[in-house]
């Protein structure tokens, strides 16, 4: 059987993108960890931390654990996974030591933030070496070193796909575990070649290469003051969830994208900004509701003390207290219910249900201070 050897995704490009990329000065003490010390990613990080004195030989060693330790889970290509969180994902690779593109690089996007570096994870696509886009989405990291910004991809370098020369049912492609340096800290204008992120800040540059270009292998840059990435990531740890989404959506739409999985990460951007809207105003609301709820105890305290009332000066005083204190409260919570806006139509039912259970209230209020005024 003759066989074509490729990596899935990868397009071999020269070193001069690669940096320091000799690993043979951790393999052994990586190696050699002791089964114990890899049960979680803390103890990853210190036994690395206690192994290597230097920070890169840290990183390197935390690179090269991830992509030669976690399996490529070939049976999730076919099977959907489901996680409840990226702690979830993260909790079931380490137990399992299997998963795709996305367990690589939040693991190893975890052990660098247990090392100290600055670093996340980019989600984007990809081109295959035969220089076929991908249909499906990929992760991989970038991580600070030295005041500088490195791409990373430990899923490329944990192995490859041996292809042959005819696929058949019976004669399909074979994963192949081997360790490649290629992805390890690589510079931004070598790995665009066949990495494209969704959100172009992660390219790397303030020279962007846009979706359509790089899908027709268009090495073309445009430059735009928008897309100045390090002021931008460094403001990120600065900003709300909801802002960075916000943002992201933004760029992406700047670019005019027309790539089937840009527009799929769309959506998912805008679905995810509704939830945190949606969860935003319900923490809002449930605030608002607390308040409204002390004013209507105020007021049922005010009904139960006037019930069981005496005909002293003192009495008035502390029931018009009580419904100050009621008029007070509901007031707030009116207006901590103006200050949500909202299009979904439960929480909009749940507001005009409160807006008229406010309006009643004040209307008693009111009605209960002038009998007051006339009793007293």
């Amino acid at each position: 059987m003759n066989w074509i050897k490729t990596i899935i995704f990868i397009i071999a490009f020269s070193n001069s993108f690669a940096q320091n990329n000799n690993f043979d000065d951790i393999k052994g003490v990586v190696k050699d960890m002791p089964d114990r010390e890899q049960r979680s990613i803390i103890s990853i990080a210190n036994y690395l931390k206690s192994e290597f004195n230097k920070p890169e030989d840290q990183l390197k060693a935390a690179f090269y654990w991830t992509a030669t330790r976690i399996n490529y889970a070939t049976e999730q290509l076919r099977k959907k996974q489901d996680y409840v969180s990226m702690e979830h994902l993260i909790t079931v690779t380490m137990e399992t030591k299997r998963g795709l593109c996305q367990s690589f690089a939040e693991v190893f996007n975890k052990i660098c933030h247990e090392l100290g570096f600055n670093s996340y994870v980019v989600s984007g696509y990809a081109r295959k070496s035969t220089g076929v886009l991908s249909n499906t989405g990929h992760a991989w990291n970038v991580v600070k070193l030295q005041n500088r910004w490195y791409l990373f991809d430990p899923t490329w370098a944990a192995g490859y796909f041996e292809i042959p020369e005819s696929l058949t049912a019976k004669n399909s492609a074979q994963y192949k575990k081997v360790f490649s340096s290629k992805y390890y800290k690589v510079n931004p204008e070598g790995f665009i070649k066949d990495h494209m992120p969704f959100d172009p800040i992660w390219q790397l540059s303030n020279t962007i290469i846009n979706y359509s270009d790089f899908d027709y292998e268009r090495q073309k840059r445009v430059t735009s003051t928008s897309f100045q990435y390090k002021k931008i990531i460094n403001q990120l740890a600065y900003i709300t969830e909801f802002d960075q989404i916000q943002q992201s959506i933004k760029r992406i739409e700047s670019l005019n994208p027309r790539h089937k999985l840009v527009k799929d990460n769309l959506s998912v951007l805008r679905r995810n900004l509704d939830i945190i809207k949606y969860n935003l105003n319900s923490e809002k609301y449930n605030k608002a509701l607390a308040i409204q709820l002390r004013g209507l105890e105020s007021f049922n305290e005010f009904i139960t003390q006037y019930n069981n009332r005496s005909p002293d000066r003192k009495d008035f005083n502390r029931f018009n207290q009580l419904l100050d204190q009621a008029y007070n409260s509901v007031s707030e919570a009116q207006n901590s219910y103006k200050e949500i806006f909202t299009s979904n139509e439960t929480l909009q039912l749940n507001l005009r249900i409160r807006y008229g259970e406010i309006a009643d209230l004040v209307d008693r209020i009111i009605q209960e201070k002038k009998l007051l005024a006339r009793n007293f």
